[in-house]
């Protein structure tokens, strides 16, 4: 009886000249024919590797994860494009550490932010502009100039690009603008626009 060819990462073998010395320890991630993997499950002989990923990895995972590759991913691919490292003890020591300063450095972050929040509530920021009848402005206030007024009349430190106002003001009158401090944390200004 003739033996039907198998198909392995496109190349075609005969299962009886197949022996287990064909492929070596750690062969990497191939497919059998017919059958695909999962996004996580890598097909392939070898022994698994925990690694710390440096970089986010499509399908892998995102940078700082813990995971498992099979031994030939991670030394043919993650490890020589110093994607990830292995997860010995002094580096997963080092990992721990990394995660708790990060940890410390976002909390602290958010609470300056929340100082900035209550420093800005209720302060009323004026813009002194030329106008014409009616109260319509001679051209019109952009996001620059309430951001230029905020920073200068509060004396606090603010991102100038996270302050919005929507459209350009081009009346007499007051706004609201909002300034997002933190992804957690925004504040809202009232922006009085008077005649010069």
């Amino acid at each position: 009886m003739r033996s039907k060819p198998l198909r392995v990462s496109g190349m075609k073998r005969n299962a009886a000249n197949m022996g287990c010395g064909d492929f070596p320890a750690g062969f990497g991630k191939f497919t059998l024919a017919g059958k695909s993997p999962s996004k996580r499950k890598i097909f392939g002989g070898g022994i698994d590797m925990k690694l710390i990923l440096l970089e986010d990895v499509k399908s892998v995972g995102k940078k700082g994860d813990l995971i498992n590759a099979s031994e030939g991913y991670a030394k043919n691919f993650l490890l020589p494009k110093k994607l990830a490292v292995e997860a010995t003890k002094s580096n997963l020591n080092d990992y721990e550490l990394k995660q708790k300063a990060d940890a410390k450095r976002r909390q602290e972050e958010l609470e300056k932010a929340q100082e900035t929040a209550a420093a800005l509530k209720d302060k009323v920021v004026t813009i002194k502009v030329k106008t014409g009848g009616n109260g319509k402005l001679f051209g019109s206030v952009t996001n620059k100039e309430v951001a230029d007024a905020i920073v200068e009349q509060t004396k606090l430190e603010i991102d100038k690009k996270k302050v919005s106002i929507g459209d350009p003001i081009k009346m007499v009158g007051e706004r609201t603008a909002v300034v997002k401090l933190h992804p957690k944390v925004s504040a809202e200004v009232t922006i009085k626009i008077e005649e010069a």
